[in-house]
């Protein structure tokens, strides 16, 4: 009952927050200061790990910048405050598909951004782009920015169920509402963009494509690739949209042959309605199969991994293979939006179908029989992550994209 009423309280729900936003006069901004940037997300772990480089190029280009996020812990908040930012918690329930629950999200982001009074928002993952749109709107802040780093379960997954299929078509239905209110919404793979663009009707100067995150080279440094043992690894969160149980069965199928190649797997399980469960990788590790370390800093194993693997259904585009192609490894990866940007096909890796596993065991056993090809392929992932995916690259864009729709 509840997902049948969440079109009509969401709709209802306008009228409600005008009355309450619009209970003081309309914000006043004063031109003297830097811009002030509201910075929306649902996770402070994320915002660090995947932002924190963003955030440090904005406040030294001038913007004061405020990060919005959901209740986190102490050493996430002295994170966000120690790179210049400020830090507000926001109520949020990621996963939560109670519309009252949003309610208390719209709300908590009204009186949050009444405070704050920024120029501007940016707001990144589903609940914080419609929430802070519609929050902004309301309050009359001008520019209004969103970005979204992929399209999440709902439009990656073909075998949902009833209930995700509903879920999804309110999603949708939510972003068709909110997202023409946005001064840019900013995609980071061309699929995606045409895709959100044609779902929402919004006009070619409305839409922005700005490829990847992005990686520090001071941080992810080239490295020796190691290939005795050969290791291939995978790290993500432990979603089967990841392409996980297609790397274990693909695992499997090699270790028959080849007993003395590894195969890791990094990441934890997840709340999102796609994860996987510790029973679905029970087997493949007490049977040697891989070797599954948990949530750990990607960095020290992608130094003694020999081949970065992973074959997601559908990404922004994938913060860990930009990581791994800056640490010097060869890739292998679906022939999918998001993914497809990564690799140059039989140049720095190779592309597979999505769903495949005897596609995907071939592309591993390329390496298994010529592991010349780790080498050379790895090299030239350093080369392509060096011209593509560093982050002050990627930031100098984003800040030309604010100084343009800003007036600076």
């Amino acid at each position: 009952m509840l997902l049948l009423g969440y079109p009509i309280v969401c709709i209802r729900l306008y009228s409600t927050v005008i009355r309450y936003s619009m209970s003081e006069s309309t914000l006043n901004r004063s031109n003297t200061e830097s811009y002030r940037l509201a910075i929306i997300g649902n996770n402070a772990s994320m915002l660090i790990n995947f932002r924190k480089d963003l955030i440090i190029d904005l406040i030294a280009s001038g913007y004061s910048v405020h990060c919005i996020v959901p209740a986190s812990l102490d050493k996430e908040k002295r994170a966000i405050l120690e790179l210049g930012a400020s830090f507000d918690e926001v109520y949020l329930e990621r996963n939560s598909v109670n519309p009252f629950h949003d309610i208390h999200t719209l709300l908590s982001l009204v009186t949050l951004i009444k405070r704050i009074n920024p120029s501007c928002i940016l707001a990144f993952t589903a609940k914080p782009i419609i929430w802070g749109l519609t929050a902004a709107k309301l309050l009359g802040i001008e520019k209004r920015f969103v970005l979204f780093t992929g399209l999440g379960y709902f439009f990656s997954m073909n075998d949902r169920s009833m209930r995700d299929k509903c879920v999804g078509n309110i999603l949708a239905l939510l972003y068709k509402m909110t997202l023409p209110s946005a001064t840019k919404v900013i995609f980071q793979n061309p699929d995606d963009c045409a895709e959100i663009k044609k779902l929402c009707e919004l006009p070619a100067d409305k839409v922005a494509v700005i490829k990847g995150t992005g990686v520090n080279l001071n941080e992810w440094r080239f490295s020796p690739v190691p290939t005795s043992p050969l290791v291939f690894t995978l790290a993500a969160r432990l979603l089967r949209e990841k392409g996980i149980l297609e790397f274990v069965q693909a695992a499997s199928q090699i270790k028959a042959n080849h007993p003395k190649v590894e195969f890791w797997l990094l990441g934890d399980f997840d709340a999102n309605p796609g994860s996987l469960v510790k029973e679905d990788l029970q087997n493949f590790i007490d049977d040697g199969i891989i070797q599954w370390f948990g949530f750990v800093d990607c960095k020290t194993y992608f130094c003694k991994t020999s081949v970065f693997v992973l074959p997601s259904y559908r990404e922004g585009i994938p913060r860990s293979i930009q990581e791994a192609m800056a640490v010097g490894r060869a890739i292998i990866t679906t022939d999918t939006p998001g993914c497809r940007e990564t690799v140059i096909d039989g140049y720095n890796g190779f592309l597979v179908p999505a769903r495949d596993v005897n596609a995907l065991t071939k592309a591993m056993e390329a390496f298994v029989h010529q592991p010349e090809l780790v080498h050379a392929m790895g090299y030239h992932s350093y080369l392509k992550a060096v011209e593509d995916f560093d982050v002050k690259k990627i930031n100098a864009q984003y800040l030309q994209l604010f100084a343009e729709e800003l007036g600076e």
